[in-house]
């Protein structure tokens, strides 16, 4: 694929649900305040810090409601595309900084080196509008190598940081991690309490001020999206066996809840993508 921007976005402050893709990511916070959660990880942001995420690491932004503007820019692109470009420089390790060992996050302490990268992604921007696909796919790499590059020599000189370890976040973290790896039972606020060892006012007060979302809002929005996986993946299961499979108490809920916040059924949504992934696979053959 084409390396993908969305520049200086600002619309679309809060989604519901997680998300994951195939694509590597690159987020950059422009203006406001903005915890990233990338798996069990929270990230408080700074407007100019960069998040590096491996699309498949279930990961989503929460945005306050009063947090005034939010604007940011992402760039998607494929490991198999940008690689070899590397490898030709040398540069191949670059792509680590993706991993969860590197950090995610990178806060750039050189005012000239943060406008150097809105220069590149406003120069990425700018190409992509381009008619010419061969052309906006070379010099998009080309763009994306020296951001990546930029990125990673400043990071050697001190620049990358991990999000200041506030009691509050470690509280939030512990939180979501155990909703994360139970998403499959019956929870409430008392049981996550006694497990994560927080009273259970204390841990409602202090997840929503973290992530701006209330613990359950949080837990259903975690099986949405694991149903949302499954229906476009596993098409061995039932969607009652979904439904039980992420959480849900009934299919009856499982459906409803699944309509008001994806705008379909869930067997809709399964037949749509079916349909557009067939669509994208017949495409390579016209």
């Amino acid at each position: 694929m084409t390396v993908g921007i969305g520049y200086e976005i600002q619309e679309g402050r809060n989604q519901l649900t997680f998300h994951t893709h195939s694509t590597f990511e690159l987020y950059m916070l422009l203006e406001g305040e903005c915890t990233f959660q990338i798996g069990d990880q929270f990230l408080e942001l700074q407007p100019d810090d960069i998040v590096l995420i491996d699309g498949k690491t279930l990961h989503k932004a929460f945005v306050g409601e009063e947090s005034g503007p939010y604007k940011r820019t992402v760039v998607h692109f494929d490991r198999e595309d940008i690689e070899p470009v590397l490898t030709s420089l040398n540069q191949e390790a670059i792509l680590d900084m993706f991993s969860k060992e590197q950090g995610y996050m990178y806060r750039l302490k050189s005012v000239a080196d943060r406008q150097r990268i809105k220069g590149y992604l406003a120069d990425l921007d700018r190409i992509s509008k381009r008619d010419d696909q061969t052309f906006v796919q070379s010099q998009s790499l080309l763009l994306l190598t020296q951001i990546l590059m930029e990125i990673d020599s400043s990071n050697l000189e001190t620049a990358k940081v991990e999000s200041q370890r506030d009691i509050k976040i470690t509280h939030a973290e512990s939180v979501a991690r155990y909703m994360t790896l139970h998403f499959k039972e019956k929870i409430d606020i008392a049981t996550i309490a006694k497990e994560t060892n927080l009273s259970p006012s204390y841990l409602s007060h202090v997840f929503k001020e973290v992530t701006g979302m209330t613990v359950m809002t949080f837990l259903m929005s975690y099986r949405l999206s694991q149903a949302m996986f499954s229906l476009r993946l596993r098409t061995d299961l039932q969607i009652n066996e979904i439904a039980k499979d992420a959480g849900f108490e009934s299919n009856a809920h499982f459906s409803r809840f699944f309509k008001k916040h994806v705008g379909k059924t869930p067997v809709q949504y399964r037949k749509s993508f079916q349909t557009s992934h067939l669509s994208s696979q017949m495409d390579q053959y016209l």
